[in-house]
Parts: structure tokens; C-alpha cells; sequence
């Protein structure tokens, strides 16, 4: 009899224990299909390029896993659908709050300034802004050349690379293609197009830090300044050596333009 009831005891506790264990599994898997749960989000199609308003050929609707959401993410197309991309957003990126602002908002340019950086205005044409083709919201490379003396006031003139990967907050007075923010404008081109025509004299408002802005005066004011276009996705910096007379043809002096006169008096 007394072994009969160890035996149910035994019995008890082992059902017990696989209750237990039961329940913990249990428990574990509905952590970890909770952990795997699909969360649906809100990805980039394809590459969108900063400035740009976003159309439904853009975004796709999707699920990650909760642990890989991104803070502030979007979970519904026409959450994104219409408005604009502050910055380049790439292909199967989920998109956020934070990458996103109105057609309206978008054309202040204080909005678009980066965190540290000023807007920097200096003049622009046709023949020191890449013919015409540099656009608001792309990027550049600045050149400054100088008419310089070494020490025995040999005059010579040299061109500095003085700021690379520069982003263009306006051409003009305008960030917007055309003088008012729609669809239309946003679509054409890129939603900050406004392209240097014709010989006229314009302005470029560059993004750069206070350093940078002081450096681009100071060469404005004593130099002459060029505008270099980089690809849309390219952010590493090169250095980059001046260049002289002597450095790219050998020689030491001072080069003379085409049609250059000198006029002397008696």
C-alpha cells in the first residue's frame, strides 16, 4: 500500500513538473511570436533623392520583425504619399516621421538648414555653376582661384579646393522650381529645380558650416569661385592638391588670358 501511494506521489509530481514545463514553453514561445510578429512599415521602392514629393510608384507597404522597427516609423502608404524627402532616402529603407515634411513646410529655408551648419549666399552664372545645371538640393565641390606673390613677388595664379560635398539650400532667391510649391513644380525636375539660365547673374545659398562660410567670403571677396557638381549619392571627400602654371604645365609665372591687352602710357 505504501508503495502503491509513492507511486502515486511520483506520478503527481512528474505531471506537475511537465505542466511546468508546459506552461514555460508556453510562455517562451509567445515571447519570441511576439518578438517575431510582423509590424507593418512603411519602405522605400526604390531611391528617392532629397527634395523629392513622393508618389505612390515610391513606397511599399511591408512588416518587419518589432525588434528591427525604426523610431517614428510609418505604417500606412498615405501616411507618406504626397508630402516631401528632407534627405535622400535609400531603396528598402523604412521611412519615418523624421525623413518627411509638407509641400509647404519644404519651402522654408530655415527648415531645411542642417542642425550646425549656416546658409551661406555667394554669386553665381552660368559659367562658374556647371553651365547652368546645378540645382537646389544637389550637391558641390567649391574651387577658389587666387592671384598670388611668392617671395619674389613672381605673381602666379592657383586654384584651391575649399569645401567639398556642399549642399545647395537655393539658386536665387528660389527653392522651388517654380515660384509656388505644387505637385506640379515637385515633379518636374525635382521638387527644389531651379536651374541658372542664360548669362545672367545669380546667387547660390549653400549649406556650410561657420567656418566654411567665412572661408567662402573671404575667397568671393579676394578670388574667384567655381561650382563643381557631385553625384547625387557620393559623400566622401577627396583631398585634393592646388593647382598652378608650375604644377600642371611645368613652368613658374604668370598665364595671360586669351585676348589679354596691356595698355601702357607714354
Amino acid at each position: 500500500m505504501k508503495m502503491k501511494k509513492q507511486l502515486w506521489v511520483g506520478i503527481g509530481a512528474g505531471l506537475l513538473g511537465l505542466l511546468a514545463t508546459a506552461s514555460y514553453i508556453g510562455q517562451r514561445e509567445g515571447a519570441i511570436l511576439k518578438i517575431t510578429e510582423g509590424k507593418s512599415v512603411v519602405r522605400a521602392k526604390k531611391d528617392i533623392a532629397a527634395g523629392s514629393w513622393i508618389d505612390a510608384s515610391m513606397v511599399e507597404a511591408g512588416e518587419v520583425p518589432a525588434p528591427y522597427l525604426e523610431p517614428k516609423v510609418l505604417a500606412k502608404p498615405e501616411e507618406v504619399i504626397g508630402r516631401v524627402a528632407l534627405g535622400p532616402i535609400a531603396k528598402g529603407s523604412q521611412i519615418t516621421k523624421n525623413f518627411l515634411t509638407s509641400l509647404k513646410d519644404a519651402a522654408a529655408l530655415p527648415v531645411r538648414i542642417p542642425r550646425g551648419m549656416r546658409a551661406v549666399t555667394v554669386a553665381l552664372d552660368s559659367s562658374t555653376g556647371s553651365a547652368g545645371l546645378v540645382l537646389p538640393n544637389q550637391f558641390v565641390d567649391v574651387t577658389a582661384t587666387f592671384e598670388v606673390e611668392d617671395a619674389t613677388e613672381q605673381k602666379q595664379s592657383m586654384t584651391f579646393t575649399i569645401a567639398q560635398n556642399i549642399l545647395v539650400l537655393a539658386v536665387g532667391n528660389q527653392t522651388f522650381a517654380n515660384s509656388s510649391p505644387d505637385k506640379k513644380s515637385a515633379l518636374g525636375g525635382g521638387l527644389f529645380g531651379d536651374a541658372v539660365s542664360g548669362t545672367s547673374q545669380k546667387t547660390i545659398t549653400l549649406a556650410a558650416t561657420p567656418e566654411q562660410s567665412q572661408e567662402l567670403i573671404f575667397a568671393e571677396e579676394n578670388g574667384a569661385l567655381h561650382f563643381i557638381l557631385r553625384p547625387q549619392w557620393e559623400e566622401a571627400s577627396n583631398p585634393v592638391g592646388p593647382t598652378s602654371a608650375s604644377s600642371l604645365l611645368g613652368v613658374r609665372g604668370y598665364i595671360r588670358k586669351e585676348n589679354y591687352r596691356e595698355y601702357r602710357g607714354r
